[in-house]
């Protein structure tokens, strides 16, 4: 990955001292979305912006795909659903008319995030449905890997637990025929959080470490991190819990924001710190996924982390604080059709005395 973005910056270098902004426009296009991945999210932001920018300068709509289509992933991986929605509603009927099946596809996929945000579960299910019909016209089976693994989470997280082990199960055979080391490792993620929801923790183990072996092969952050944080919460390993903590310290995001598209990784930390009698740190972790899930908000984000930082707070004697979390969490889990965390919830509050 490294050599790949030299390459992209020797050739950025070139495309600004030659004054060529279409190509300009592109290679900042790309290097937001491997910044996004490297969880270098401040850098994402730039590079998009400035590949709009230099997009709109260049008058080449090919150049403005590609740049809108980085900007989408930072905005995405911030949790920006107001900047999202404005790009997607420039960047779809931009594919359409380009005839860009590879991109249209993942702004259908990403046009899900918005409702998920909502907790408008049918239209979010919906968008991703679409976005695995734009795959298959394009003949980019790869990809399918990724959206199967989203519906499966989708499925889990509306407590409809039959279908996410069944999209989970589809998802990993997926990543098995279909080699790309991003996808695999993540469907391993996401498909090791529904066996550890079910009570399976050692199926969950296996599919994580098969996970993290795949995405160490390509050393990139995120993908490391949905599997280490996971796999911290379910082993309860403190070294494992050391990398994953590391990965997230290192990671460079804007003041008051979070990585959003890796809410999961900050709910396992947390989990894994608890596990570990460190409320005060699992209360940190999980303070900047508070903020965005209340700001924006992110309804689903929101009331699972209400919870878990409700169980962290009790553990801190703040009981006040703790009932009050925990009555939020169960409130927006029983109103948007959010069991496990209801459940969860629940649970906590018969332990405020």
């Amino acid at each position: 990955i490294s050599f790949y973005v030299s390459n992209l910056e020797r050739g950025l270098r070139i495309a600004e001292a030659t004054g060529d902004r279409a190509t300009e426009a592109d290679l900042l296009g790309r290097l937001a979305i491997i910044a996004a991945n490297r969880l270098h999210l401040d850098e994402a932001l730039d590079y998009g912006l400035r590949a709009v920018a230099a997009a709109r300068a260049s008058a080449d709509d090919h150049a403005l795909a590609a740049a809108l289509d980085g900007l989408k992933i930072a905005y995405l991986s911030l949790g920006d659903v107001q900047g999202l929605a404005g790009v997607l509603a420039e960047l779809d009927p931009l594919l359409r008319s380009l005839g860009d099946l590879f991109r249209l596809q993942w702004a259908e996929f990403e046009s899900a995030f918005p409702f998920i945000a909502a907790a408008e579960w049918d239209k979010a299910t919906t968008a991703m449905e679409t976005a695995l019909q734009a795959n298959r016209r394009g003949g980019y089976p790869h990809c399918a890997v990724w959206y199967t693994a989203h519906l499966g989470w989708l499925a889990r997280l509306r407590g409809r637990d039959d279908d996410a082990m069944a999209f989970g199960q589809r998802s990993l055979a997926m990543s098995e025929q279909l080699e790309h080391t991003w996808w695999k490792s993540a469907a391993c993620a996401i498909f090791g959080m529904t066996l550890l929801q079910s009570g399976d923790q050692a199926g969950a183990v296996e599919v994580l470490e098969r996970g993290l072996a795949v995405a160490e092969q390509a050393g990139v952050e995120a993908y490391l991190l949905r599997c280490t944080a996971p796999l911290a919460a379910a082993t309860g390993s403190p070294s494992v819990l050391a990398r994953a903590d590391r990965l997230l310290e290192q990671a460079t995001i804007p003041v008051d924001g979070a990585w959003l598209l890796g809410e999961e990784a900050y709910l396992c930390l947390a989990q894994a710190w608890l596990m570990q009698g460190d409320a005060e740190r699992a209360h940190a972790v999980l303070s900047p996924l508070l903020t965005v899930a209340d700001r924006v908000p992110w309804t689903a984000t929101l009331a699972a982390t209400l919870a878990l930082d409700g169980r962290a707070l009790l553990q801190l004697n703040a009981n006040d604080q703790a009932r009050a979390r925990l009555l939020k969490a169960e409130r927006i889990a029983g109103e948007h059709g959010l069991p496990h965390v209801r459940h969860d919830a629940r649970s906590a509050l018969h332990s405020v005395t």
